[in-house]
């Protein structure tokens, strides 16, 4: 998590995995549902606290002596790229829901799917963007550095593919 002059901080994806039972873990779900789920259950620790483990669930192991952020909700962004663009500018990462199939055999460049829906069955993460023969977004994946680009891929910027534009979500901190 970051924003324009914030330190990025990684946080434990894990706990939510053992802790959010609202949601279906990595088996699917909602990132505003996680979101609320811990705006009510203490907030998250960092990933070095809660580290990612080879299986995909656990018991919930949180600590509140290691919170590392308090969550006071979410917030939907708007469907227009340009305002979701301005908002991974000024609050950092934003979660999004894209529809995958088109894209998880990708290896490298700006990826511009012919064939993808705008009905999500992945959660990534938004984390830049920029130009490279075509406006594209960074997304972070979640399988891993071997994955794309070390775990990243761009995704054409302003043609909203695969509904990049409609499921746009950031967490509201409570300071």
């Amino acid at each position: 998590m970051t924003g324009k002059d914030q330190q990025l901080v990684t946080l434990s994806e894990q706990q939510l995995v053992d802790c959010d039972k609202s949601n279906f873990g990595c088996g699917g779900g909602w990132p505003y549902k996680a979101i609320d789920w811990l705006a009510n259950n203490g907030g998250l620790m960092n990933d070095k606290d809660y580290p990612l483990r080879t299986n995909y669930s656990g018991p919930c192991q949180f600590n509140e002596q290691k919170q590392r952020i308090k969550i006071k909700g979410y917030m939907n962004v708007t469907h227009d790229e340009t305002i979701i663009k301005d908002a991974l500018y000024e609050t950092g990462p934003l979660s999004i829901l894209l529809d995958f199939t088109g894209l998880m055999h990708y290896k490298s460049g700006v990826a511009n799917p012919l064939l993808c829906s705008t009905w999500p069955d992945h959660a990534l993460v938004l984390v830049g963007y920029g130009t490279k023969d075509h406006d594209y977004w960074l997304i972070k994946n979640s399988w891993g550095p071997k994955w794309g680009i070390n775990g990243y891929f761009m995704l054409k910027r302003g043609a909203n593919k695969c509904g990049i534009n409609l499921w746009a979500t950031t967490a509201v901190l409570d300071n």
